[in-house]
Formats: C-alpha cells, structure tokens, sequence
C-alpha cells in the first residue's frame, strides 16, 4: 500500500508540474510542450515537402501554413515551434531551419535610397522599412553527410554556380555588374550569355538572373551610382556550397576551348 501510495504521489506531482509548466507557457504567450511538438512536426513536413523547389522559405507562408488562425502578434509562438522543429530536424536528418537574409529583388537598394532621402528618418531606417521579406532556408549541418549522387544536369549547374559565385567573390565590393559579367568574363569561359550548358534546358543568361536568384544562390539589385544591375552571393551561397563542382566546371571549360583550338 505504501508503495502505491508513493506511486500515486509520484504521478499527481508530475501532474502538478506538467500543469505548471503549461500555465506558465500560456501565460508567457508560448505553447505547452504537447501543442509545440504538433505544430513543430508540422513545420518539419512542410519545410521537407517544399525542399525540391530549392526556393528560400517566406516567414509569413511557414507561419500561415503551420499556424494558420492562430493569433502570434509577438511572434514568440512561431520562435518556439521553429526552435523545436530543428532540435527534430538535427536529430532526424542533420539539418537546420536558418533564418536568412535572401532579398533578391532587383532595384531593392534604389528604393530604400530614394525613401531615404524623402523621408526625415535616417538612412538606415528607410533602408530597413524597405527590406525584403524574412526568408528560411533548409540547411545541412552534418560534415560528413551521406547523400545521392546528383544527375549530370544538377553537377554542372551547381558547377556553374561555384565558379560565378567565386568570380563575384574575387571582383572588388564581391559584386558585379550584369553587363561586365556577360561581355568580359563568360566569353572568357568560352560562354556567351545565349550559350546551353550540357543537360540544361535554359540559357546562361536565365540560369544567373532567374535561377540562380530565385534560388537565393545570387542577389540582384540595381546599382544607385551607375543604374546598372548587379549581382553578389546570396544567402545560400553562404550556407550551402559545392567548391569541388566548380573546379570539375571550370577544368571542363578548359579542357573543351584547348581541344578545340
């Protein structure tokens, strides 16, 4: 009888604290730990099911699919559930939900200058106020990760992509001009911006201004000084990376222009 009763004891205190730790989560504005498993699950399944698109994730279309009605005006709820959903994710398959900045749209950099000289705020505020919606991005976080073996298009796409990463990452402010990239650098790689790469269906010019942006391996702005648009490293060319496929590319290029002279 004693040791049931103890047992009985024993349960009505973890009772008591799971109740605590529950009212004390509500009233903080986050969740119990029974909802933000649910909801972090959630989060899980639509990051993973969104993946193949290889587009960064918006803020708001994670917190309007998972959370849907929910009311999260601090935003402590989705911190919560984000949190949770990458202790699962790590644990399950190495990987991270990290939240990025990604604001690829062109003429970004010209509207916060012309708002800031407009407006009495400082610069730096105008510049804020026009920035470009928070994005996620899946990430791997495993060194020595165990993964498929890519198809031929996706090798020497993402070859494609190191190597213009690397040369926006060597030119001066790490940017380029468009203009400078097409007509001074491409024809170097024996490559014209109306050029197919083998296995690719677009051309080079909307491989690097649509693909590789939507992507968030490269950023395009508009540049205030010139009026020219530019590109530099976006937020998955510092997250993500491939250096290996940039070399086999770039060997490739010059293997292919020596055989043919």
């Amino acid at each position: 009888n004693g040791d049931a009763e103890e047992e009985e004891a024993g349960f009505s205190q973890a009772a008591q604290s799971q109740a605590a730790a529950s009212q004390a989560a509500t009233q903080s504005g986050g969740l119990d730990q029974a909802e933000a498993d649910t909801l972090a699950r959630d989060v899980c399944r639509y990051v993973l099911l969104r993946e193949h698109t290889k587009k960064p994730i918006p803020k708001a279309d994670l917190k309007t699919n998972v959370l849907k009605d929910r009311a999260d005006r601090s935003g402590k709820i989705m911190k919560q559930v984000v949190q949770r959903a990458n202790e699962i994710l790590l644990e399950v398959a190495g990987l991270s939900l990290v939240l990025a900045d990604t604001d690829d749209d062109a003429g970004t950099q010209a509207e916060a200058s012309q708002a800031a000289s407009q407006s009495q705020a400082p610069a730096s505020q105008a510049t804020k106020a026009t920035a470009g919606p928070s994005k996620y991005l899946l990430v791997n976080k495993l060194a020595g990760a165990v993964s498929h073996q890519p198809s031929d298009a996706t090798l020497v796409y993402i070859g494609f992509v190191e190597v213009i990463i690397q040369l926006l990452q060597r030119n001066q402010n790490g940017c380029m001009s468009e203009q400078v990239l097409f007509t001074d650098y491409l024809p170097k790689l024996g490559l014209n911006k109306d050029h197919h790469l083998p296995h690719q269906t677009q051309k080079v010019e909307d491989l690097i201004g649509k693909r590789m942006v939507a992507e968030a391996y490269l950023k395009k702005r508009k540049c205030n000084a010139t009026g020219d648009y530019e590109y530099l490293p976006g937020a998955r060319a510092q997250l993500t990376r491939l250096t290996e496929e940039a070399y086999k590319f770039h060997e490739s290029r010059i293997l292919n222009r020596a055989q043919q002279n």
